[in-house]
């Protein structure tokens, strides 16, 4: 058995066409609310449930949303999201210490970042950037690769 209101939570074409207001097939608030951001529908619950447990973890051991009183610098988080992602590459699937998945520790810290800086509070001590160098080591290595597996 169908239900239409669920049924029509699951057309995504209603996402994606203009009101047409001659034969009035939605309601006109539906394609004003889906110009406004964000559109938070997009965004699976279950990564935002682990976002949160992740950020409640950060929570415990340093404070509710202390980025937004103390500032923070970008490479302290840096670090940290490569820890995890090192981590979780090498096959660790959670963080022995909280326990939660290291994906989730990266979603909360690139959060931390984006809030951060929306706030104001974060320091840039990134090194002076050169993607130019970094491109052309990536295309010396890719030389070189080539040259091995002839």
């Amino acid at each position: 058995m169908t239900n239409g209101a669920t049924d029509d939570l699951r057309d995504f074409s209603l996402f994606t066409h203009e009101f047409d207001p001659v034969s009035k097939t939605e309601n006109p608030k539906g394609p004003v609310g889906r110009r406004k951001a964000p559109l938070m529908s997009c965004v699976p619950s279950t990564s935002l449930a682990w976002l949160a447990e992740a950020h409640l973890d950060g929570h415990r051991k340093y404070g509710r949303l202390n980025w937004r009183q103390d500032p923070i610098r970008i490479t302290d988080y840096l670090d940290a999201l490569d820890r995890h992602l090192l981590a979780f590459a090498e096959g660790e699937r959670c963080s022995p210490d909280s326990g939660l998945p290291h994906l989730a520790h990266i979603m909360a810290g690139a959060s931390i970042l984006l809030d951060a800086k929306a706030c104001g509070t974060l320091i840039d001590d990134r090194t002076e950037g050169r993607p130019d160098a970094f491109a052309a080591v990536q295309a010396d290595v890719l030389e070189i690769r080539d040259r091995r597996t002839v």
